[in-house]
């Protein structure tokens, strides 16, 4: 807990140190805490309608197995396969985003890499909405695939649907 707490710390200290524009920091909320997994986002507004951003994805439950592996294991006794979108262990994604109004608000487009220390790097395309709560929250709808391994199994792959919460953070710069 002490690491996850220093990490984000750092984390909050660089993005708003650094930002220009605007910076976003925040959590993935769902599906992530029931299945076991805390996602910690964050993004750069480095222009008017571009972000850099980043999640990383921690297990909170270290040597539990997966809800979705005993899915899948249960249907594989009936001869059945998962159709369900896969969860990835312990990854880091890097992307771009592209925002259709302005950096943070409506509509985004984006683009990037999952790593993860089990499996071999994974493009992922994602497409989500930020819709605001109040002056500087926002609650981040978003959906994402991963395209290399959605082409090598035939099926949607990826963390699929996303529901985030996000504190935008305005700094005085440009």
């Amino acid at each position: 807990m002490k690491r996850m707490i220093s990490i984000l710390a750092a984390v909050l200290y660089g993005f708003t140190g650094l930002a220009q524009n605007k910076t976003a920091l925040g959590l993935d909320i769902m599906p992530s805490i029931s299945d076991g997994y805390l996602y910690i986002c964050g993004d750069y507004g480095f222009c008017k309608k571009w972000s850099a951003a980043f999640s990383a994805e921690i297990n909170l439950r270290q040597g539990v197995k997966d809800r979705h592996q005993e899915y899948d294991d249960h249907l594989a006794e009936f001869g059945e396969e998962s159709n369900s979108i896969t969860h990835s262990k312990e990854s880091c994604i890097l992307s771009v985003r592209y925002w259709v109004n302005d950096t943070y608000e409506g509509i985004y487009l984006g683009v990037g890499c999952r790593c993860s220390k089990d499996e071999k790097p994974d493009c992922n395309v994602d497409i989500g909405y930020s819709i605001p709560i109040c002056r500087s929250i926002r609650l981040m709808l978003s959906y994402r695939i991963d395209l290399t391994e959605s082409a090598k199994e035939g099926k949607p792959s990826g963390q699929g649907m996303r529901l985030g919460l996000r504190w935008i953070i305005k700094t005085t710069g440009k």
